[in-house]
């Protein structure tokens, strides 16, 4: 934010949701809290209020909830403010705009403004019917997964192709003997959409939370997964997040210095919940964890908030003792809300251990293998792996 940049911007347009998914950690998309829509002049401010600030270009706008797609105005007000922005020299250039939507109530002009925008569409759905529809339903317990489908094919009869889809998996798919690899294989085989992100089911309630896998199984995976990738060629048996972390760790080779942070949270990113409270990241909404400050308040200032995450030792690399010698520190991120956990959970110490066995892994072994590949046969890797997903890898050599 000292550059007058965002990379990132979440926009909560309502803290509210039209599903009741079972295992949901932010009830119902409230997240605890009294139920608020944000309207289209309170986007518009919104985008205002930051380029008054200094902002002056912001790469991507992510909208979510609660469910967003059912506030189109108000997604259209902050995409044409955005605009009006640009055209006034105000700000640099039009962000990529983004949406994370349960794909149920899609009507004419949320179609209309996610065309006009070119509004990148993410799906969540969980997996074929008979696994989906125990798991993401109506207030009134009706299933959701054929009407789902129904809707993707409005959006492609309206010339908007989804981008990827974002999937839970549980142990609703454990016991009915679906693996997370044939979970992956199944939504894409059904939807037509390579790109499928798939995370466990993290609510504590057995009922849903899968068996933890653990680091040496993940990463005996990993390698797998790996192999297809560099020596196969099987680009699409492959995983979104491994794919896109292959690109991501040739970026940061390439990095004359490294970054001491371990997250853009509150730094390049920042989230804006309905009511105008801003976050370092969505997942510090429940709780509060983190409220840095209201966008909406008369005495708002957006660089008097950055000091609440700067003095946080716990955020960077060099504040973290076991990453101030760690060979992998100048070229690994980790998520801030996982590191925040650990101040009060012993399974979030011991998970995040697991996690830094398995970047290792992943970056031993994508490390190894880019060093042993030409320039062109790299570039070529690239080049396959953004046909399959939405990450710029235009600049990577």
């Amino acid at each position: 934010m000292d550059t007058g940049e965002l990379y990132q911007l979440e926009i909560l347009l309502q803290n509210s949701c039209n599903l009741r998914c079972r295992y949901c950690f932010a009830e119902g998309g409230t997240y605890g809290q009294q139920a608020v829509r944000l309207t289209p002049e309170q986007g518009r401010r919104i985008i205002r209020i930051l380029a008054q600030q200094g902002i002056h270009k912001i790469s991507k706008i992510a909208f979510l909830g609660g469910e967003p797609s059912t506030l189109p105005d108000t997604m259209e007000a902050i995409c044409d403010e955005c605009a009006r922005l640009v055209a006034c020299g105000r700000m640099q250039e039009t962000p990529e705009f983004f949406i994370i939507t349960n794909c149920i109530s899609i009507s004419q002009k949320c179609m209309e403004v996610l065309h006009r925008y070119r509004i990148h569409v993410t799906i969540s759905i969980d997996g074929p019917a008979e696994i989906n529809d125990q798991l993401r339903v109506f207030p009134n317990g009706y299933k959701t997964h054929d009407l789902v489908l129904r809707n993707i094919q409005k959006l492609r009869a309206h010339g908007i192709e989804p981008a990827m889809v974002e999937a839970t998996y549980t142990a609703v798919h454990e016991r009915a003997g679906l693996s997370r690899e044939e979970t992956v294989a199944a939504l894409q085989e059904e939807l037509g959409i390579s790109g499928i992100y798939l995370c466990d089911c993290d609510c504590s309630d057995p009922t849903f939370e899968p068996t933890y896998e653990g680091a040496a199984a993940r990463m005996a995976q990993d390698n797998r997964s790996l192999a297809l990738l560099f020596l196969e060629k099987k680009y699409e048996e492959v995983p979104l997040m491994l794919r896109q972390f292959v690109i991501q760790t040739s970026r940061r080779l390439n990095m004359i210095e490294g970054q001491d942070y371990l997250c853009e949270a509150g730094l390049q990113s920042l989230t804006i919940a309905a009511n105008g409270d801003i976050y370092p990241c969505h997942m510090f909404i429940p709780g509060k964890y983190m409220l840095l400050d209201n966008i909406f308040l008369g005495d708002f200032d957006l660089q008097a908030s950055k000091p609440a995450v700067d003095e946080l030792e716990m955020y960077t690399k060099l504040g973290r003792e076991p990453c101030r010698d760690c060979w992998a520190r100048n070229i690994c991120n980790m998520c801030f809300y996982r590191i925040y956990q650990t101040q009060w959970s012993a399974d979030a110490r011991d998970e995040l251990a697991d996690h830094c066995k398995i970047l290792k892994n992943q970056l031993e072994k994508t490390i190894l293998y880019l060093s042993n590949m030409q320039q062109a046969e790299r570039k070529a890797l690239y080049d396959a792996i953004g046909k399959l997903q939405p990450v710029k890898h235009d600049e990577t050599q």
